[in-house]
C-alpha cells in the first residue's frame, strides 16, 4: 500500500523555471553529461532531498493508451510532517470522461489529508467524504492518484531505475519550457518507462510508462514545479462545500460489532469456521504470497503464534486475491500458524481494500481492533490488544 501517511500532501515555493544564470554551471555540466546512470543517480539525490512540493499536472494516454487513460489535470501540494513517513497532501483534479452514450462530461475532485483525517469532495454525487487514516480513509484518495508523481514522496525515489536492466540516454527535450534530459528505462520486470529530468535541477517533470505492446504510454507531466517552500498545515484541512452531503467513511467493520462468521478450507483440506474459535482471541491476517508488505509482517505473526498460542490466541492467515501456492509459501518460510484459503468473499465482507489487513476478534466474537499495512505501530497495537484482553495465566 502507499505510505500514507500516504496521502497527506503539500506545497512549496522555489519555482521550477528555465535555468537562469545561477543555474548555468549545473545546466552545462548535465548537458555535457550523457551517462544515463549518472543522470538518474543525480535525479534520485535531488528528488529524495525534497521536503515539500507543489505543481500543476496533466495525466493522459498517448498512442494505444489514449483510449484507456482518462485525461485529467489539476494541482498537487505535498509536505512532510514531523512524524516520519507521514505526509500532508492536497489534490485538486478535473477528470474528463465519456458516458455510455459517448457524451463527454467532467468530474471534479478536491481531496486532502493532514496525516490524520482525509477529506474528498466529488462533484457527480455532490458528496463530501470524511475518514481517518487509521480507519483506512486513504482509500478516499484513490481517484486522485493520477495526479501524484510518487517519486516525490517515497524514499530512494529512483532506486528501481538505478538498478534497471538497461538505461538509454535519448538526448534532451523541453517539458513546458524546461529543457530536460530524456532517459529510457527498461526495468528488470521488462516494463519500460521514459523519464524527463530537468537539466537545471535534476528533478523529474514527466514520465511516460509504456504499455506492453509498445504502441503507447500513460503519461504524467508537471508544470509550475516548486520545491522546499513554506507551507501552512491548515491548508490541508477542507470544509464541506455548500450543497454537498457529508458522508463518513471507514474501510473497517466497527470496533465492538460482531465479526461475521465464515467457513473456509485450511491448507490441510479441513474446514474451519471463525465460530469454532470462540472463547479465545483470534487475529485474522488477510494476505497473499505476492504481497511484499504481507511478507514483512509474517515473522511478527509467527512470533505471536509461538508466544501466545498456548494462552488462547489463534493466528489465522486468510489467503486472499491469491495467484500462487499459499501452503508451499508457508512451508518454505517455516511459518506454522493456521492458514485458510480462498478468502476473497470473506475479504469483501470485512471491507478489505488492501493487504495486509488485520482484525482482532475477542472471546465473545466482537471486533477488538482492525489495522492495515506493514507498519510497526500496527504490530505494537496487536500486542497491546492481546495483553489487554488475554486471560490471566
Amino acid at each position: 500500500m502507499f505510505p500514507l501517511m500516504v496521502l497527506s500532501l503539500l506545497l512549496a515555493s522555489c519555482g521550477e523555471q528555465p535555468p537562469d544564470a545561477a543555474d548555468d554551471a549545473a545546466a552545462d555540466s548535465i548537458i555535457a553529461q550523457t551517462d544515463p546512470l549518472e543522470i538518474v543517480t543525480a535525479a534520485n539525490s535531488a528528488t529524495e532531498a525534497v521536503t515539500s512540493v507543489s505543481y500543476d499536472f496533466r495525466s493522459f494516454g498517448i498512442g494505444g493508451a489514449a483510449v484507456m487513460v482518462p485525461e485529467s489535470e489539476g494541482s498537487v501540494m505535498i509536505m512532510e510532517t514531523e512524524t516520519p513517513g507521514v505526509l500532508c497532501a492536497r489534490v485538486e483534479m478535473t477528470l474528463s470522461v465519456v458516458d455510455s452514450l459517448g457524451s463527454p462530461y467532467e468530474i471534479t475532485y478536491a481531496g486532502s489529508t493532514d496525516g490524520e483525517t482525509v477529506w474528498v469532495a466529488e462533484s457527480v454525487n455532490r458528496q463530501f467524504h470524511v475518514g481517518t487514516v487509521a480507519g483506512g480513509g486513504d482509500d478516499l484518495m484513490n481517484p486522485l492518484m493520477a495526479g501524484i508523481m510518487y517519486e516525490y514522496i517515497v524514499p530512494q525515489p529512483f532506486g528501481d531505475e538505478m538498478a534497471a536492466e538497461s538505461l538509454s540516454y535519448e538526448g534532451t527535450q523541453e517539458v513546458n519550457g524546461v529543457e530536460c534530459a530524456v532517459i529510457l528505462v527498461t526495468y528488470r520486470e521488462d516494463t519500460v518507462a521514459r523519464w524527463f529530468f530537468s537539466l537545471g535541477t535534476s528533478l523529474p517533470l514527466r514520465v511516460e510508462r509504456l504499455i506492453a505492446d509498445g504502441t503507447g504510454a500513460q503519461v504524467i507531466e508537471l508544470s509550475n514545479l516548486s520545491v522546499d517552500g513554506e507551507m501552512d498545515p491548515a491548508s490541508f484541512v477542507i470544509e464541506c462545500p455548500e450543497g454537498y452531503e457529508e458522508v463518513p467513511y471507514s474501510s473497517f467493520l466497527p470496533v465492538g460489532s460482531i465479526a461475521p462468521d465464515w467457513t473456509l478450507r485450511t491448507t490441510a483440506g479441513a474446514e474451519l469456521s471463525l465460530s469454532d474459535l470462540r472463547d479465545g482471541i483470534v487475529i485474522m491476517d488477510f494476505w497473499a504470497t505476492w504481497c511484499g508488505p504481507c511478507a514483512a509482517v509474517m515473522p511478527t505473526l509467527q512470533q505471536i503464534h509461538e508466544e501466545y498460542g498456548d494462552r488462547g490466541v489463534t493466528v489465522i492467515g486468510v489467503n486472499t486475491w491469491e495467484t500462487d501456492d499459499a501452503a508451499a509459501f508457508m512451508e518454505e518460510n517455516g511459518y506454522t500458524y493456521q492458514v485458510v484459503l480462498d478468502g476473497d468473499s470473506v475479504a469483501e465482507e470485512y471491507l478489505v481494500s488492501a493487504i495486509p489487513t488485520f482484525y482482532v476478534v475477542g472471546p465473545d466474537g466482537a471486533i477488538l481492533g482492525a489495522f492495515r499495512g506493514a507498519d510497526p505501530a500496527n504490530e505494537e497495537a496487536l500486542h497491546t490488544l492481546i495483553e489487554e484482553n488475554i486471560s490471566p495465566r
